[in-house]
């Protein structure tokens, strides 16, 4: 099989790849952090090589700061045991596996940043949080705006006759009018979209998952019978052992029957859509 329209899609080991989509390579190649696109798939028979995996045909864009460039340069002359100029390096119609890029395919989500900005007393800076979630900066706002105000330039400010102040629901500036530069304090929060990537986000729905087999843990040693007389001790390096869910999680992965039934319901419901769009 021969994928080479742009927009197409292939999967391969849970990973979605798009003909003309950005990839970086990944550290199994020697292309380890070029950006590229793929422009054509190719699979089984139609394969030019006797990889056991699909042919990626990328082109990569030429690094362009002193670092990359030293990098690559020095890569490639390893692999080929003699001095590599970036012109004799190949950037174009290169077949790579699947494992060598990784997609950047960012989904976007609604982050909040909140920023901090001041100067005084010949001092100055800037700071920036992000928050996914408003409430949680505006209280980190409401902290930190209430410790200026009492152990900061704030306090300070407010002494003097030119003092200004501003605030609104989401920002708070003060400053001394005239002397702005030297003497002003501001908080805002702005709402911004970010792309995650798509590992970033498995990498916080392993995490979320095994939080919950803690707690589910957690709640078959306070209720169930026969742990009742587990001592103290015992108890709390079962809770604090960071290696317990994780086993518990591999072993879903790997349990057979737990897996038939995971692929058992999603085929079901699959299934009654199918039937229900069809009609």
């Amino acid at each position: 099989m021969i994928i080479n329209k742009k927009g197409e899609k292939f999967y391969f080991e849970g990973v979605e790849y798009v003909i003309g989509g950005d990839v970086i390579g990944t550290e199994e190649s020697v292309y380890s952090g070029l950006l590229g696109n793929i422009y054509e798939i190719r699979t089984y028979e139609d394969k030019e090589t006797d990889n056991k995996t699909p042919d990626f045909y990328c082109t990569f864009e030429a690094p362009i700061t002193c670092h990359d460039i030293a990098k690559l340069k020095k890569t490639f002359s390893k692999l080929c045991g003699e001095d590599k100029s970036l012109e004799e390096i190949c950037l174009d119609g290169v077949i790579m596996s699947p494992h060598m890029v990784q997609p950047i395919q960012d989904k976007e989500y609604t982050v909040y940043i909140l920023e901090e900005d001041w100067a005084a007393n010949d001092y100055c800076g800037h700071d920036v949080e992000i928050f996914t979630d408003l409430n949680s900066a505006k209280r980190s706002m409401y902290e930190q705006l209430k410790k200026e105000m009492n152990e900061g330039c704030i306090s300070d400010f407010k002494n003097d006759d030119d003092y200004i102040e501003e605030s609104d629901e989401n920002s708070f500036e003060c400053y001394i009018d005239g002397y702005y530069s030297e003497s002003h304090y501001s908080l805002s929060i702005t709402e911004k979209s970010m792309g995650m990537s798509e590992q970033f986000m498995f990498k916080i729905v392993k995490d979320v998952l095994l939080e919950i087999i803690n707690l589910d843990m957690k709640d078959m040693l306070d209720n169930n019978v026969k742990f009742k007389t587990l001592s103290d001790k015992v108890y709390q390096q079962i809770i604090k052992d960071e290696d317990i869910p994780k086993i518990i999680m591999e072993e879903f992965r790997y349990d057979g029957d737990v897996s038939e039934v995971y692929y058992e319901i999603i085929d079901e419901i699959v299934d009654k859509f199918i039937k229900k769009y069809k009609k």
